[in-house]
């Protein structure tokens, strides 16, 4: 799965997913630099709260797809459009019996 047409808008994202009781989860997030100081430690540094339309396009169709955090559910298909706010995770979920 990846972000449809990504840009330079997008660039830095990371998507991960896993199953779970016979779900998979998956929550597409940006990966931001880290920063760190002549004193140690390390920081998000320029972490982006814009708001963006993608589209995650999957390889293949995947079923019963539910947006997680606002519990619409997205139907079926290989194709599925949502508003990214970049400094949360877009979380979705489908059928994981292949």
């Amino acid at each position: 799965v990846q972000i449809k047409n990504a840009d330079a808008r997008t660039f830095g994202y990371e998507i991960t997913c896993w199953t779970q009781d016979r779900r998979a989860i998956l929550f597409l997030v940006a990966n931001p630099e880290v920063a760190a100081g002549s004193t140690g430690g390390g920081a998000a540094a320029g972490l982006k709260s814009d708001t963006l339309p993608v589209t995650l396009a999957f390889t293949r169709d995947v079923s019963h797809v539910k947006n997680e955090r606002t519990g619409q559910s997205l139907g079926s298909g290989r194709e599925f459009p949502l508003q990214w706010k970049m400094n949360e995770a877009c979380v979705i979920s489908f059928d994981a019996t292949f």
